[in-house]
């Protein structure tokens, strides 16, 4: 105890955290359809080492850019980690909810020519959207009219088509 001081020095280096980031087109996608993930992350210097994807659905990923699809309707969580070369963590969320598809379904009358044929929609859905394809390059795009009337320009075999949209 003399009084004699002494220190020391040292440099330290607090290691960047890098920022998880992520995007996709959509965020509202029906059953089973792929759903694409692509990783935006950056980091201010040094390099993200690993990347952890969560799809919230029983799934995960460790490539940069990801793609999962949901068999279940539902809202999920996806998470994105991304990972540092020095060990530093960050995560990302975004929730993507997942529909029921409409269900198409319609009945036409068989008529005489000359006739109208009507077309009826018996689809499930909500805020459907009807585009009819009346088998003879005519179509006719209609909404929340579930119902059709059209005249054929001949007799014969045409194959009709109903395209529904929620």
């Amino acid at each position: 105890a003399l009084g004699c001081p002494d220190s020391v020095t040292a440099n330290v280096f607090i290691n960047p955290k890098p920022i998880a980031q992520f995007a996709t087109p959509t965020s509202t996608v029906c059953l089973n359809q792929f759903v694409y993930f692509t990783n935006s992350s950056s980091i201010s210097s040094g390099q993200n080492s690993s990347y952890g994807w969560n799809f919230a659905n029983s799934s995960s990923s460790s490539l940069t850019n990801a793609v999962t699809s949901f068999s279940l309707p539902g809202i999920y969580l996806v998470s994105l980690t991304a990972v540092s070369d020095s060990g530093c963590i960050h995560t990302a969320s975004l929730p993507i909810t997942i529909n029921v598809p409409p269900l198409s379904q319609y009945t036409m009358n068989t008529v005489c020519f000359g006739s109208p044929t009507q077309f009826v929609s018996n689809s499930s859905g909500v805020g459907l959207s009807y585009v009819w394809d009346y088998g003879n390059s005519v179509s006719t795009s209609t909404v929340l009219n579930s119902t059709q009337n059209y005249t054929y320009s001949g007799p014969g075999n045409y194959y009709s088509q109903l395209i529904v949209i929620d």
